[in-house]
């Protein structure tokens, strides 16, 4: 007997399965027949153009840096920051728009979070910026805040995203 067998054999012993209700698998034809009609997608020229907008700011900024002998980190930590400000920017434009037809006094509220989301971000980085001396360690630690108030927004946006299907 293989590995496998006996272990599916004891899964099978030990673990009870609910048998799938009748019908589930003409159920699961059909939806894949429908495929992913109805369903909102995100648009994607938003991401192609700020992808584009970002790739281009930072070749003009290695290109920069290069005519300029006396590049630093200060150049990396200005790509960094210009980066991850489109990328905020660009999720905050969109939570802004799939809630067009949310209440507008809680629509405000919270619009009013995701700046203060944005807000903070910049925030940290400027203490980071101030208070930590060693370049790299700069760098990374930017990284990672805008990475994490990027996630919340990412977070919020698919939060809010099924929401908006079932409006339209």
């Amino acid at each position: 007997m293989k590995k496998n067998d006996s272990i599916k054999k004891a899964l099978e012993e030990n673990w009870a399965v609910s048998p799938l209700p009748e019908g589930h698998e003409d159920r699961f034809a059909r939806k894949l027949e429908r495929g992913t009609a109805g369903v909102k997608q995100r648009p994607i020229w938003p991401s192609v153009v700020t992808f584009f907008a970002a790739a281009s700011l930072l070749v003009m900024l290695f290109l920069w840096r290069g005519t300029n002998s006396g590049g630093t980190a200060v150049d990396t930590l200005s790509m960094v920051k210009g980066y991850y400000a489109a990328l905020i920017w660009e999720e905050s434009e969109y939570i802004a728009g799939i809630t067009e037809r949310m209440n507008p006094g809680e629509r405000e509220n919270l619009l009013s979070e995701v700046r203060y989301i944005k807000e903070e971000a910049d925030s940290i980085a400027d203490t980071i910026l101030e208070g930590i001396d060693n370049e790299d360690e700069k760098i990374h630690y930017m990284i990672v805040v805008y990475s994490s108030h990027l996630n919340s927004l990412k977070k919020l946006s698919a939060y809010l995203q099924p929401n908006y299907r079932s409006e339209n």
